[in-house]
């Protein structure tokens, strides 16, 4: 079977609080198994659940989340950098509705909709993801393709919980940290260690205390609010009884599948995949227990469940009840199609919708295609039950 890794640190201190990195040495049955912590070690590819570095880039350089996009599928982009690992210059991203429209960033997010996305990689261009995503708390070097957007680059689920946990303290970052004091036979106290560095006393100090302004996190802690609450990520928020926020993420293939959400007290990030032998490629999760792995089944479920009994803990009952989140639902900045930025539909699908993979197929050069002119179409989508998931499909 796949296996699965979870990194969860608390808001406010960046303290590690849980911690499970894959299946115990020598029992995974795939030969060549490595021995690693995959919640800290572990480098895959995040899927989807990169977006909100793309949705923040985009609302710091001046945008809004009602802005609406071309949401056509297949979407041909041209690229002035390359657009994805393999250096090509044109990209064919799929996803979307078929056929032609429109849909909000705001609703984009929720339905994690890659036509959206794409175009919002070209507008604010990889360095801008990159640097955000580092400056929220992912460690690794990532590359400097427009696909940053919709899961480019390798990340570990310790990367992934620190980012999202950036938000959560409304733009405070705090480096995680596993040890707490270290106290020797004299009773000297070293505080949160830290490369051979201690602090200064029991209070964390904040590595950022300002790497996101608190009015953006707080339009993007609402916008994932709306993932649990309507969108791929669903079967998070079931069983709870407060609000969480998130979002799901699905690579190529579905070789991984992510989970990445928090609520007002932790942040959780949840990662399912194969690890793969040595010399071989990765094996897909195209049929796993009869259904084909997305971030909104298996590892959405795995960290609902994992929240409801972080609020039975010890730990939780030992601290103050915290059942709030900073959200802003209003959003402001340049809008594309003002006349349609308040005719967003909610959805009204019985199943929740499917995030959709990556898809790239690189071909030739070009110039990026801008999206700051108005769009052509102004046909929005009906909200009909009757019809299949509003959500995108895989592809």
């Amino acid at each position: 079977p796949p296996t699965g890794a979870i990194t969860t640190v608390e808001n406010g201190t960046a303290a590690i609080k849980v911690m499970a990195g894959g299946l115990e040495f020598g029992d995974d049955i795939e030969a060549g198994q490595r021995d690693y912590n995959l919640a800290t070690e572990g480098q895959r590819q995040p899927g989807s659940s990169a977006k909100p570095f793309a949705l923040i880039a985009y609302l710091e350089q001046g945008g809004s989340l009602n802005s609406y996009w071309n949401i056509s599928s297949p979407l041909v982009i041209e690229c002035d950098v390359p657009c994805g690992d393999d250096g090509g210059f044109e990209w064919t991203v799929r996803g979307g509705r078929v056929a032609g429209g429109l849909r909000s960033l705001e609703a984009s997010t929720y339905f994690s909709t890659n036509p959206t996305f794409a175009q919002i990689a070209v507008e604010v261009g990889p360095e801008a993801m990159a640097e955000v995503a580092n400056r929220l708390g992912v460690s690794a070097e990532l590359p400097l393709v427009y696909s940053l957007a919709l899961g480019a680059g390798e990340v570990s689920p310790l990367d992934m919980a620190a980012a999202y946990s950036t938000i959560a303290n409304q733009g405070v970052r705090y480096q995680p940290i596993l040890i707490e004091r270290v106290e020797d036979a004299d009773g000297n106290v070293c505080w949160y260690p830290s490369n051979g560095v201690c602090s200064s006393g029991p209070g964390r100090t904040p590595t950022d205390p300002s790497a996101l302004t608190p009015d953006i996190a707080q339009q993007v802690t609402y916008a994932l609010t709306q993932v649990v609450e309507a969108g791929t990520g669903r079967a998070a928020g079931e069983g709870l009884s407060w609000p969480a926020a998130g979002k799901t993420g699905t690579t190529q293939d579905n070789r991984d599948a992510w989970f990445v959400g928090f609520t007002c007290d932790v942040t959780a990030a949840v990662w399912m995949g194969y690890t793969g032998a040595p010399g071989e490629p990765v094996r897909n999760m195209s049929d796993f227990r009869g259904i084909e792995v997305h971030g909104g089944d298996f590892p959405a479920e795995m960290w609902g469940s994992f929240m409801r009994r972080v609020a039975e803990s010890q730990w939780a009952s030992e601290r103050e009840p915290c059942t709030d989140l900073a959200i802003r639902e209003t959003s402001d900045g340049l809008v594309l199609n003002p006349e349609l930025s308040t005719t967003t539909l909610p959805p009204c699908a019985p199943e929740a919708p499917k995030e959709p993979e990556p898809g790239s197929s690189p071909t030739s050069a070009g110039q990026p295609t801008s999206t700051t002119q108005p769009l052509e179409t102004t046909t929005t989508e009906p909200c009909a039950p009757a019809e299949s998931p509003v959500g995108d499909t895989s592809t």
